[in-house]
């Protein structure tokens, strides 16, 4: 994580779980300077106990969209990560917008009613005429 984002902290070696646990979260916390939001990673026992994986190998493929919105890698994994676009429209067009109605607006769907459905409360019919 420390080539992602620089500084994001020291990995140690250890067979200690708690340690190991540790690691996790301090590349979880790398991640998120990296601008990955929070609902894109995963929690420190996912990994760990290896209870939600499809959540870390998600993780990863959002580190990697975001490592290369900002440039860091090269490449990303998954789909690309979309960049924002903003409609201007003119006073003009706006104006313009306000003297056209659709139909779908007022309710009007071709004819479509209420005919034939039973109303609430009364037994529905489920066998013939024969009991």
């Amino acid at each position: 994580m420390n080539k992602l984002a620089p500084g994001s902290g020291k990995y140690k070696v250890s067979t200690i779980p708690f340690m190991q646990m540790e690691n996790i979260a301090r590349f979880l916390e790398g991640a998120e300077k990296l601008g990955v939001p929070k609902h894109d990673l995963f929690q420190t026992v996912d990994l760990y106990e290896k209870k939600n994986m499809t959540q870390v190998v998600d993780a990863i493929f959002s580190i990697s969209r975001y490592a290369y919105k900002a440039g860091v890698c090269s490449t990303y994994l998954g789909p690309k990560l979309a960049d924002k676009q903003s409609n201007t429209f003119s006073q003009e067009q706006l104006n313009e917008s306000n003297t056209i109605y659709s139909t779908f607006q007022y309710g009007y769907n071709k004819g479509a009613n209420q005919s034939g459905m039973t109303t609430f409360g009364a037994r529905r019919q489920i066998s013939g005429d024969k009991y």
